[in-house]
């Protein structure tokens, strides 16, 4: 018998009586393998089998005939004529209670036992995969997804939502999302992914994933659930707008996923809308609910709606005062402290209602909250308040900060702010600097000095434990940075001691008078030290003499520091304050690397 026999429409039902009857009365597993494989065979042809309840016995048995036992049911249901008047397609009566039942039992206990699969699969590799390419083909049907969400299976879905590199998982995710879809127009299913963990995760698929397949199916889940409760806010929440906007600059050949783009990108702007109303946020901030939702960091909320604020003497701005005085959630305070700030910007008299209704006061006992966030926005409130809107922008701008590689950047960065704001006639002091800013700088200095306060706590806190020297001292370095950018200098007493503390207590001391001379490091020709070596420079030597006590944890400085240099390129300032540290150790290194570079010294 040739395979491509099996394929003839005339011949197919003959097989198939042949083929139940074979399963139904053999039980040696090779010949139950083989048979399985021939009706696989047939229904990628979409031939159809009309008896289900013969296969309730195939779930039993080796993973082989689990396996192709649970496609065959897929296969067949989702390929199987769909009833019209109480008539099947080709003619057969369909009236039959006892019929209908039978399948939707063999439904029920597949559904069963994909739920099983994902739950506890029976196969390490291959259990997952195959429950979730038979649950994308059966779905279709009505009874199972009532089933599947009975049996809660949509919370088994969703750990399997998530960006995927190999391409066995990018068809195991894009049959995950198309499982979602098709959920996405069962109610009861709905529900539950609304108040789960699916569109965060969904929206990070999207956002990653390359693969067209996959992007359109994420993408018209969301256009179904867009509607639904509350996940329209949700996806405005999680950025989605950005994200087709992303998606929409991208070449994509399907016309139905350009189509669902540019729908979805219509229904979230209305859900920008709806959600940026002030009915909307008068209500969150009366209830004392204040969350980073869309309206507070949108510009056209605040043109439109700033007037609103007026109402009842000013109500709102009122309570988000109090807000700022009496909460004890950081969220709540860094909201409050934020919208301040935008009445400041766009109300006319802003800066002088806010100071009549006592608000400066209370948001300055935020700038040293525990919270970042919270410091931040009142130290943006503060800013506004002293400085208004023309000159607070300008403070928002510096964000090149200054290092070795990019000084004319930074150059250029900030003579573009001096001339936009025209600062020159401060900085020339061709015009006195108003109290308002002088205040804000001590504000600003004050900042600095509890920064340098906790920097510090830091430096003499740190413990090596497991760390290894490099790392140890690297972040050491990194704190004495830290500090000198808050203008607090550490002398080399200080390092010495940060360094020496963090080592493990244990050890033995003895006292050493060192005398050394150190060359000058300067910039050459690849050397030992790979972009650096050393030259000597008989005029402009530094002589180091200092007491200072060395024991075992010493010692292990003195090992690494070799390797450190030549591997990190750690700074000449860093390297000279090792030096000072290790004494006589330091200099015979330095001596011997010169020797073997045939430096003279």
């Amino acid at each position: 018998m040739e395979r491509a026999e099996l394929t003839t429409e005339q011949d197919g039902p003959a097989y198939v009586q042949v083929f139940v009857s074979i399963l139904r009365d053999i039980f040696k597993e090779e010949t139950v393998e083989y048979v399985l494989a021939l009706i696989d065979e047939m229904l990628t042809v979409k031939l159809t089998i009309h008896n289900l309840s013969t296969f309730r016995l195939l779930l039993k048995g080796n993973w082989f005939i689990k396996e192709k036992s649970c496609k065959i049911l897929a296969l067949t249901v989702s390929a199987r004529p769909k009833t019209q008047n109480g008539v099947v397609a080709n003619g057969v009566a369909s009236n039959s209670k006892t019929k209908l039942t039978t399948i939707d039992a063999v439904l029920r206990g597949l559904v069963e036992w994909l739920c099983t699969q994902l739950k506890k699969p029976s196969h390490p590799s291959r259990g997952i995969p195959t429950a979730i390419n038979c649950l994308a083909a059966l779905l279709k049907e009505p009874v199972v997804r009532s089933s599947f969400v009975q049996a809660d299976g949509v919370k088994l879905l969703i750990p399997l939502i998530c960006p995927a590199s190999t391409q066995q998982s990018i068809q195991l995710l894009y049959e995950t999302c198309l499982c979602v879809w098709l959920l996405s127009y069962y109610e009861p299913a709905i529900e539950y992914l609304a108040t789960s963990r699916a569109l965060p995760r969904l929206v990070d698929v999207v956002r990653s994933s390359t693969k067209e397949k996959v992007v359109r199916v994420v993408v018209l889940t969301f256009r179904n659930l867009l509607s639904k409760g509350t996940c329209g806010a949700q996806m405005v929440d999680l950025g989605l707008p950005q994200i087709i906007q992303s998606l929409k600059a991208q070449t994509w050949s399907d016309e139905d996923l350009l189509e669902a783009l540019n729908q979805l990108e219509d229904g979230l702007k209305d859900n920008i809308k709806k959600l940026s109303s002030f009915d909307k946020y008068k209500q969150e901030v009366l209830l004392g609910h204040l969350d980073w939702s869309p309206m507070h960091k949108d510009p056209l909320f605040w043109r439109d709606n700033i007037t609103c604020f007026e109402e009842n003497d000013f109500q709102i701005l009122r309570v988000l005062i109090t807000i700022v005085d009496s909460s004890n959630d950081p969220r709540p305070l860094a909201v409050a402290c934020f919208d301040i700030s935008q009445f400041i910007q766009h109300h006319p008299a802003g800066r002088v209602i806010v100071n009549d209704l006592k608000a400066k006061e209370r948001v300055m006992k935020l700038m040293n909250h525990e919270s970042a966030e919270v410091t931040r926005n009142a130290l943006l409130c503060i800013q506004r308040l002293f400085l208004g809107a023309k000159y607070a922008s300008f403070l928002q701008k510096v964000v090149v900060l200054v290092d070795d590689g990019n000084f004319l950047t930074w150059k250029q960065h900030v003579l573009l702010i001096v001339k936009t704001h025209q600062l020159q006639m401060f900085l020339k002091r061709t015009v006195s600097i108003p109290p308002r800013m002088i205040a804000l700088m001590l504000i600003f200095r004050s900042h600095s000095t509890t920064k340098a306060m906790r920097y510090r706590s830091l430096l003499h806190n740190i413990q090596k434990n497991k760390l290894s020297m490099s790392t140890y001292l690297a972040k050491i370095k990194h704190l004495y940075d830290s500090l000198a950018r808050c203008g607090q200098r550490v002398t080399i007493k200080e390092q010495q001691s940060a360094i020496l503390n963090g080592l493990l207590p244990n050890s033995t001391t003895r006292t050493f008078f060192t005398c050394g001379v150190f060359s000058k490091c300067c910039s050459g020709e690849q050397g030992c030290f790979g972009s650096k070596m050393f030259h000597h420079m008989p005029d402009n030597h530094h002589q180091i003499c200092f007491v200072r006590h060395e024991d075992h944890r010493v010692l292990a400085v003195v090992k690494i520091v070799d390797d450190m240099v030549a591997v990190q390129d750690r700074s000449v300032r860093f390297v000279g304050s090792l030096g000072i540290l290790l004494g006589v150790a330091f200099t015979n290194m330095i001596r011997r690397l010169m020797d073997k570079e045939k430096t003279p010294v």
